[in-house]
């Protein structure tokens, strides 16, 4: 019986890798997303504000 070769350790291992690459990569793409969700939540908040508080008198 004979170990695993070189060809099979590198057809499931590149699979794998790419994988968990493609995973890190999409965690990291939500994270950056989700960020940027509450910026703009924020930003939107402050202009509402500045809208119910009606026009400035420039004072």
């Amino acid at each position: 019986m004979q170990g695993i070769g070189i060809t099979e350790l590198f057809l499931v291992l590149v699979p794998w890798l790419l994988v968990t690459g493609g995973f890190i990569v999409l965690l990291v793409a939500v994270w950056r997303l989700m960020r940027a969700h509450e910026a703009l939540v924020a930003v939107l908040r402050e202009i509402a504000g500045n809208l119910k508080k009606g026009p400035d008198d420039g004072r």
